[in-house]
């Protein structure tokens, strides 16, 4: 793996030594370890690319490594608490991987990319430089992962939806045998960060009350907070209801065509199913709060 590409800034510890909490230090760790393994998973796929001449989906693939995964999440994910500086370990890692970003754009940003590596201590061109290759990956974690940013996502939109401060700490709650509840520590440290999330419990049944989301169809729960308003939150999930209540009878009425099932590729007559049970996973969850909340 190509960790250290050029000597300099980039490799020096930052200014200022920090102090880590150990949940920031485990957090920061989980996301610098998915960080290097999406950049091995799209390197495989960019030689690929590279091999079959198909330079647009090259520079596709790269410009969703660097913006949706590195700026978008991976920043976010290391960044420190407001006023502190960030870890001498962390900072070395985001660096490094930043390093490898501009190889692997430099093809389609030649100036741009030149000009970022001197300035992370290159001494030579980065053009003598060779392109990272990809190494072998754990799409295990990469699942783990995409999970544990399903639930960082649900409950930032249930602070939008609710209205809930995003100082406000929550609490999740994940039913006992449940694949989230399977998620290792360093992630569920990683969705306490994102999230501003308290403690993550696991619980044997549905808690009484709580507001919830779906990861997939797993369901996830967070007790009600005293600034959410019962009555606007009843009807809030009714509204809710009555959505997918349509969405599902729209799904049926595709899924009970039989020109349509006995014509339609399989891959395609599978995704309308997959809509079908996503739906009804979502109609029992609602149904089972709107009841609990009456």
């Amino acid at each position: 793996c190509f960790a250290a590409p050029c000597t300099g800034e980039a490799h020096r510890p930052p200014p200022h030594r920090s102090e880590t909490q150990p949940q920031t230090a485990t957090a920061n760790a989980a996301a610098t370890m998915w960080m290097e393994q999406r950049l091995a998973q799209v390197l495989e796929e960019v030689e690929r690319d590279f091999d079959q001449y198909r330079l647009s989906e090259a520079l596709m693939t790269t410009y969703k490594l660097a913006w949706d995964d590195f700026c978008s999440w991976y920043l976010e994910a290391i960044k420190p608490a407001h006023g502190s500086p960030i870890d001498g370990e962390t900072y070395r890692a985001a660096t490094g991987i930043f390093a490898r970003l501009m190889l692997m754009l430099h093809p389609f940003m030649p100036f741009v990319t030149e000009e970022i590596w001197h300035a992370l201590g290159g001494q030579q061109s980065i053009m003598t430089q060779r392109m990272p290759r990809a190494v072998e990956y754990s799409q295990h974690y990469l699942d783990q992962f995409d999970a544990a940013k399903q639930v960082v996502i649900g409950v930032r939109n249930l602070r939008n939806t609710r209205g809930l401060s995003p100082k406000e700490q929550l609490q999740v709650s994940l039913l006992a045998g449940s694949p989230l509840a399977a998620l290792p520590q360093p992630l569920q440290a990683l969705i306490c960060k994102l999230g501003n999330v308290s403690d993550i419990s696991v619980v044997e049944d549905k808690p009484q009350g709580a507001l919830s989301f779906l990861v997939g169809t797993t369901e996830c729960f967070v007790p009600m907070s005293q600034n959410v308003d019962r009555e606007a939150e009843l009807s809030h999930l009714k509204e809710e209801l009555t959505y997918y209540q349509g969405f599902l009878a729209t799904v049926m009425k595709k899924l009970s065509n039989e020109k349509f099932v006995g014509g339609a590729p399989a891959a395609v007559v599978e995704k309308e199913r997959n809509k079908q049970r996503d739906a009804e996973a979502k109609i029992a969850a609602l149904e089972a709060q709107i009841a609990s909340l009456a």
